[in-house]
């Protein structure tokens, strides 16, 4: 009933259309590889392409939302070597607008994730993640994007 209440408060003036731009299982590739393509050697993804391709998009509809769904961490050295703190770096550059931790954040475990993704410029969201021994959730459920 409330639900309800609330959307039918909403008026159409006030609809606003929204993009979203939705990635997940990168496992650190930061890098670029190279693929032949037609007999040509051709530069492929890498987070600076990701990047730019993220700035264009948002350039063109500035209601862009990019979430990003986890499995970030893991897979290459430099995720190893700074326990994931190489890819929230990398995400604040981009300016993601939150993060929900898939399976690999946790491969450094809970504490290193919280310590990492407290240095993180966006949210991530988790309703099912708690502490076993207080059972205080370890990261907001939700958030609002204006």
């Amino acid at each position: 009933m409330t639900a309800v209440l609330l959307f039918g408060a909403v008026t159409v003036s006030s609809a606003v259309e929204v993009s979203f731009l939705y990635w997940g299982d990168r496992h650190s590739r930061n890098l670029p590889f190279y693929e032949v393509v037609d007999g040509v050697k051709t530069e492929v993804g890498g987070v600076g392409a990701l990047a730019g391709m993220v700035n264009t998009l948002r350039s063109e509809d500035p209601n862009t939302l990019v979430l990003v769904a986890g499995g970030e961490f893991g897979g290459a050295p430099i995720s190893i070597l700074t326990s994931g703190e190489s890819q929230v770096r990398l995400l604040n550059r981009i300016r993601i607008d939150c993060l929900t931790p898939g399976d690999h954040e946790f491969d450094y475990g809970w504490r290193s994730l919280r310590e990492v993704t407290g240095k993180a410029k966006f949210p991530v969201l988790a309703a099912n993640v708690v502490n076993t021994e207080t059972n205080a959730p370890l990261f907001t459920s939700d958030t609002v994007f204006a």
